[in-house]
């Protein structure tokens, strides 16, 4: 067992240890998206979407239950400390830190080699689908917002990568 007296932790214990940080991350990206659609409403501009969200569950829910426990127990390890982390990334985020924010977002998945395979699909994989959608935007000779979360701009396989003009 990755965290010793993990099989006593009850439910309410794991809902009601949700930190600052993570309830102020999660008010963040509420925000942003709220603005970003009430601007794109605003100016009467359709909406598209990268992804829909039927495929960020199933995505989710692809991996093995193995793979999915490794990374809840790894998750629930790393609880003490997701207040500091929140705290660099957001530093990172307000200075446009993109390699910075990859960085700091990928050590756990470092630190546990079986989760490589899940950061390859949460991350690499979409900022290609991703990616390549941007790219067909960009080719129509239209104007459009895109969004897509900051996480995915740097990293060795991000979306700005795949979206430059080389």
């Amino acid at each position: 067992m990755l965290i010793k007296g993990l099989d006593q932790i009850q439910t309410t214990e794991l809902i009601s240890s949700s930190t600052k940080g993570q309830q102020y991350l999660f008010h963040s990206y509420k925000v942003i998206s709220q603005h970003s659609l009430s601007a794109a409403l605003g100016f009467a501009k359709p909406i598209l979407q990268l992804e829909s969200f039927e495929q960020q569950i199933n995505l989710l829910a692809g991996d093995s239950a193995e793979l999915q426990d490794l990374s809840l127990r790894v998750a629930l390890q790393e609880i003490e400390t997701v207040d500091d982390e929140v705290e660099k990334l957001l530093q990172a985020w307000k200075t446009g830190a993109a390699e910075q924010m990859y960085q700091l977002s990928v050590t756990s998945f470092q630190e546990y080699p079986p989760l490589n395979r899940q950061l390859e699909r949460l991350l690499d994989e979409r900022n290609i689908n991703m990616a390549s959608q941007i790219r067909a935007y960009l080719e129509t000779g239209e104007t459009y917002f895109v969004v897509v979360g900051a996480l995915h701009m740097g990293g060795p396989k991000g979306c700005l990568l795949y979206t430059s003009p080389s």
